[in-house]
């Protein structure tokens, strides 16, 4: 609605300055009071020339009133802006407090790993090495069961399962 609003002023400002400017005319830059005062009173006399005075003062008021809105608006929206911003200020400022002490946890994190990792290195190698030691003597078990088992397919005569 504004931004319509402001085109629409803008399109007849632009109208007016395409017009002839006239010494009595109240929107020209030509406008000029003792002019405009004799012309008034010349087409309306006295009486016309009061009740011009009250449209003029009537427009003055509003005019006035318009401003006095639009400052107050515009005095409102500066109030918040200002307000967000030093939320957002206090939130960073939280923020890079939390980041300094993530980062101090993540330092001290890492290093426990490294010394955890550290302490298990040798443990690591022996568990490897009792590992292949299990899986070999599972082998040599299977080795030892070997013959009884083909024993025992060859008395089913389950030949297939010997194979």
């Amino acid at each position: 609605e504004k931004e319509a609003a402001a085109k629409a002023q803008k399109a007849k400002l632009e109208r007016e300055r395409a017009k002839p400017q006239s010494k009595t005319d109240l929107d020209s830059e030509a406008f000029e009071a003792p002019a405009y005062v004799e012309e008034v009173l010349n087409k309306q006399g006295i009486q016309g020339l009061l009740q011009e005075e009250a449209i003029i003062k009537n427009q003055v008021r509003n005019l006035e009133s318009d401003m006095q809105m639009l400052v107050y608006e515009n005095y409102n929206k500066f109030i918040s802006a200002t307000d967000m911003i030093r939320k957002m200020k206090t939130n960073v400022e939280s923020m890079e407090e939390e980041m300094k002490r993530l980062s101090a946890k993540m330092s001290s994190i890492s290093t426990k790993c490294e010394s955890l990792e550290g302490s298990l290195e040798g443990n690591r190698d022996k568990m490897e090495n009792l590992v292949g030691v299990n899986r070999l003597l599972q082998r040599l078990q299977f080795l030892f069961q070997l013959p009884n088992r083909l024993n025992k397919s060859i008395q089913i005569k389950a030949y297939g399962q010997a194979v």
